[in-house]
Parts: structure tokens; sequence; C-alpha cells
């Protein structure tokens, strides 16, 4: 089987601060035993790091998932830090999800306007606007000014979604299409 190797941004970091005759090992233990059967040459990892695997290059190992035909190597380093840093990176993913999931929860209430989303997808709504707000120098989570209905087109509604950033209106469209499973899609655009 042939797989495709993906590097998480902070490996050129990571090779940086390796030796360049180490480096050189390590690139070939990824093309000849990685590449080839990455089950077979690497172990698997516990605890928190549970789902990744480890291979061993010397002093040095290698941080992976495999996924599909896709290797995923999270970390490259000396033995001694290599899964420290392993785990801080995954712990401050867990944060990351974790702060999102107060976002979320932080939010949901009614909103001013006439918007005919329910409290769950108001929430939702929320959080996806303050994520493009952040992008564009906002707050995570947006002050909602008001909602309005725009159109209506069978059981799809066209909404505008106003939004305080920093004492400016910034308005979003946001489409609400019923999904013939039970749930509600929802696309929200920023408005020119």
């Amino acid at each position: 089987m042939n797989y495709t190797v993906h590097y998480h941004k902070e490996i050129p970091k990571d090779l940086s601060l390796i030796p360049v005759n180490i480096q050189s090992r390590i690139k070939r233990a990824i093309e000849s035993r990685l590449l080839i059967d990455p089950s077979r040459y690497g172990n698997p990892l516990r605890r928190s790091l549970k789902g990744y695997r480890k291979m061993r290059v010397g002093d040095y190992r290698i941080i992976y998932k495999i996924q599909n035909n896709s290797i995923f190597i999270l970390k490259i380093g000396n033995r001694k830090e290599v899964y420290i840093k392993g785990r801080r990176m995954r712990k401050s993913i867990y944060l990351i999800l974790f702060i999102v999931f107060l976002c979320g929860c932080a939010t949901i209430g009614s909103v001013p306007g006439n918007t005919r989303a329910d409290v769950v997808l108001q929430s939702d709504i929320i959080q996806t606007i303050g994520f493009s707000e952040k992008t564009q120098g906002g707050s995570l989570s947006p002050k909602i000014i008001d909602t309005n209905l725009i159109s209506s087109k069978g059981a799809s509604m066209k909404e505008k979604w106003t939004v305080n950033r920093k004492g400016k209106e910034v308005d979003y469209i946001v489409i609400l299409i019923p999904d013939p499973r039970g749930g509600t899609a929802i696309s929200v655009v920023l408005e020119n």
C-alpha cells in the first residue's frame, strides 16, 4: 500500500534542533520504513498519546498517526523530550476544544430581532460568526445587535445577522436549510 506523509507545522522547527547527520537518518527511516509499512515499524503509544505510534531512530523518536493511506507526523525529537512536548501539544488541543465548547455554551440564549433559528441553532450560528470575527480582528464571542428574516423559500430561510465589531456594525448572511434527516444546515457569509 502507498502512503502519503503529512507533517505537523512544527516539524521544520523540530528538525532544526537535530544534528544534520541524524536528520538524514530520520529522512531515510521515513522513506524506507514508515512509507513501506508504518504498522510494522512503529509501536503504539499509550495514555495521552493513545492512537499515535512511535518509530525509533537511535535516540530520536518519530511520533505519528496512521489514517487510511495517510501518515500524520506529529513530532520528531529526542526520546527524553518528545513525549512531554507531544503531550503538551495534545493537551493544548484539548484546551482549545474546551474553550470552543465553553464559548458555544456561553452564547446559548435568545438573540435580538426576529430570527427563526431555535436557541441551539443560534448558538451554532454565533459560534460560526465568532470564528469569522476572530479572523477579521473581532471577538470570538460576538455581540449580536439584530437579526432579520430576509426571505423564506419552502422550509429554507435567509437571514441577516448584525454584529458589533469594535463599535462598527457588520452584517452576516445566514442561510438555514432543513436536512431531510432531521437537522438543519447553516451557511454563514460575511456581507460585503
